[in-house]
């Protein structure tokens, strides 16, 4: 889960701590757990994050890769956490560092917590760094709440994961200001995933082509 990701909407991800806890309908059946579980042992994905050592002197090494290519890499940072979950508070600061010095990366913060975004901005975010998008889960009507936090914070490029989708989410004229979304369904295992209709996705494909998304 680190260079030439797998998700086919990004280049690398970037997991600088690991786990998490259950906030949402979309969390219920989350995939870290058996991956977190299988590959790095950890008996409990859901106890919360932890701190992991390896990887912090990754995002260097795209940037430089990306620089000399001249084209910007994508790098979705918290594949298996939370980049604004309260327990790793101690720990962000260092990532703020990594991310402001890897200009040519184009960092993609997703988050269940948008509540807890403004208070943990680096000191000099201002309306946003240039690099850095901020997006927010919302594959429920019930998280809605999420994407009216996400046009009230400082973003240069904001983007809704609708995904897992759960249900028909009319996103109506919160897309206006949003620059991305995102669907997709839900695939655990054989028989584990739940299921998506593709008319919710059709449904969102359309409302995006009238608010310009």
């Amino acid at each position: 889960m680190a260079e030439n990701s797998l998700i086919d909407w990004t280049t690398h991800t970037w997991n600088p701590w690991r786990g998490c806890t259950k906030v949402a309908a979309e969390c219920a059946s989350c995939y870290i757990g058996r991956e977190l579980r299988r590959y790095n042992k950890m008996e409990n994905p859901f106890a919360g994050p932890e701190r992991q050592k390896s990887v912090w002197n990754e995002p260097a090494r795209w940037n430089r890769q990306a620089e000399a290519k001249g084209e910007p890499h994508k790098v979705f940072c918290l594949s298996v956490s939370d980049f604004f979950h309260d327990g790793a508070d101690a720990w962000r600061d260092d990532a703020w560092d990594v991310i402001r010095n890897c200009p040519w990366l184009d960092w993609q913060i997703l988050t269940k917590r948008p509540d807890l975004a403004a208070d943990r901005f680096p000191d000099d975010w201002g309306r946003g760094w240039p690099h850095v998008w901020l997006g927010v889960t919302c594959g429920d009507p019930g998280s809605m709440w999420r994407v009216d936090e996400l046009k009230r914070l400082k973003a240069k490029t904001k983007f809704i994961s609708a995904e897992p989708l759960l249900q028909r989410v009319n996103f109506g004229a919160r897309l206006r200001g949003i620059d991305w979304v995102i669907t997709g369904g839900e695939k655990i295992g054989v028989g584990e995933g739940r299921s998506m209709d593709l008319d919710w996705v059709r449904d969102i494909d359309q409302q995006c082509q009238k608010y310009n998304v």
